[in-house]
């Protein structure tokens, strides 16, 4: 009813995506699994490490996909900003039984509040800084932290 779609990834993780992404949820439906070279990379640190932090964490794909082996020995925290995507993050990792830290903030230089502008294609593809004006469908008010 909401035209989320959950999705069961190659790694055995389920995540849910958005419908009308046309990258990173669009390339997790096709696929089940993306970034493999940096999941590997950050899968075999985890063996090591006892924090991670997903900063921008979008829907929460390697909060997911990386904090379920990290749950046991670590902390992991995520980040993002926008809350549309901090709803299906909160989601995705309650549904994969992650414990982890979540922050609804942007990071930046200082405290306080800056406009987060939206990408009207890349859910993932919000910024502080409107770079290509174009891009953007508008956007909304958002608390910064350093």
């Amino acid at each position: 009813k909401n035209g989320l779609m959950p999705i069961k990834l190659r790694t055995n993780h389920s995540i849910i995506v958005h419908p009308n992404d046309n990258f990173i949820s669009k390339s997790i439906f096709r696929y089940r699994f993306i970034y493999e070279d940096i999941y590997w990379i950050l899968k075999s640190y985890s063996l090591y490490c006892n924090s991670f932090i997903d900063i921008g964490a979008n829907i929460g794909y390697f909060t997911v996909t990386i904090g379920k082996s990290m749950c046991e020995k670590g902390i992991v925290i995520a980040i993002e900003p926008d809350p549309e995507n901090f709803l299906i993050l909160k989601k995705n990792v309650k549904n994969n039984s992650i414990i982890a830290n979540l922050e609804n903030v942007a990071l930046s230089e200082k405290e306080g509040f800056m406009d987060l502008f939206i990408n009207r294609e890349n859910k993932g593809g919000h910024t502080l800084y409107e770079f290509h004006p174009s891009e953007y469908e508008g956007k909304i008010r958002i608390e910064t932290t350093t």
